[in-house]
């Protein structure tokens, strides 16, 4: 189990989503991620095709994976 977590202006990439915040935590067990927390001004952001796009802002995000 460990924790990896990202300062300053963190950009992460997963699949099509782009995840940014002032500070991302990164949780994993058992040779997968478990959680993500986007803590101040999380956002997220998914391209749908060349002009559209998926968005999610919040002040904290957190994400909880299952399986991996």
């Amino acid at each position: 189990d460990s924790t990896v977590v990202m300062y300053g202006k963190p950009v992460l990439w997963f699949d099509n989503f782009q995840l940014t915040a002032k500070q991302i935590e990164i949780y994993t067990a058992d040779s997968g991620i478990k959680r993500v927390n986007l803590i101040e001004a999380g956002f997220i952001a998914e391209q749908l095709d060349t002009s559209m796009y998926n968005q999610i802002k919040g002040k904290d995000i957190f994400a909880y994976f299952e399986h991996g």
